[in-house]
């Protein structure tokens, strides 16, 4: 009795994370914005083939995450969210896509100026030798017109070792990771690999005088000119994104459709 219970409540799960992968998608999409009315309960047990229960499940989940709100009376909107909904991988395009994007890079300007300082007061002339060696390769990518963007990162956590401080370096491991997928797809064909590439070598420069406050200062311009950049891509990508498209058949006023698929069997 206890497995079968069990089981019924894998699938009830299974069934209320098809819910919040479709928002997801909506939501990574374009289709749904902050302030957008999700579709009713029934639109999603019709075109998701779930139960009521399974749907109300992933509303829930949506709630918790802080991406949807319930409005008494009115339905279930999205949330204008935060940097605080930055707890899972798949919710990262969505967070770049928001107005907390300057939250997540105002946290890597406080996080890398003290690691820059840090470096600047501690690297050895073997640590330099090494970064000197990774530019090298990133230069010989950049020439060959290859991916820098790991490269990148990974200069950007030799200096976070070099800050002797084990716990700060996990966390500029932990924001790339999080990050990874999503700015990947802005960075690539939007950053000159040359200008990253000579970006980077000014700051190891700074680091090489052994003097922690200039560190900081070329740390934070570095990171302001990726700033531009990336805000420049982002407002590109909401324009796209809320470019007059056909309203689906049959939606209501206000409400977002769900797209077509196939049906699948009831879950």
């Amino acid at each position: 009795m206890r497995l079968a219970g069990h089981n019924a409540a894998v699938r009830k799960r299974t069934a209320s994370d098809r819910v919040v992968r479709r928002v997801l998608t909506l939501m990574q999409g374009g289709r749904l914005s902050p302030g957008d009315q999700l579709p009713p309960e029934n639109e999603f047990v019709r075109r998701l083939k779930l139960s009521r229960p399974s749907v109300r499940e992933g509303l829930r989940e949506l709630a918790t995450l802080g991406l949807v709100e319930s409005r008494h009376g009115q339905g279930t909107f999205v949330r204008e969210f935060g940097s605080d909904v930055v707890i899972r991988r798949e919710l990262m395009p969505i967070l770049l896509m928001s107005e907390a994007l300057h939250e997540v890079q105002d946290t890597r300007r406080l996080l890398e100026g003290e690691i820059a300082a840090r470096a600047a007061a501690r690297a050895t002339p073997e640590d330099l030798r090494r970064l000197d060696d990774l530019l090298d390769r990133s230069a010989d990518a950049s020439a060959h017109r290859n991916d820098i963007y790991r490269l990148a990162w990974r200069f950007h956590n030799e200096l976070a070792l070099l800050s002797g401080n084990r716990v700060m370096a996990r966390v500029l491991a932990i924001l790339q990771d999080l990050m990874g997928e999503a700015q990947i797809k802005l960075y690539n064909p939007h950053v000159s690999p040359t200008d990253e590439v000579r970006g980077h070598r000014v700051l190891l420069e700074a680091i090489r005088e052994g003097n922690p406050e200039h560190a900081r200062r070329v740390m934070m311009g570095h990171l302001n000119e990726v700033d531009q950049v990336v805000a420049r891509t982002v407002a590109k990508a909401r324009a796209t994104a809320s470019a007059p498209r056909g309203s689906a058949r049959g939606a209501a006023p206000g409400r977002k459709a769900l797209p077509q698929r196939r049906a699948r069997p009831s879950e």
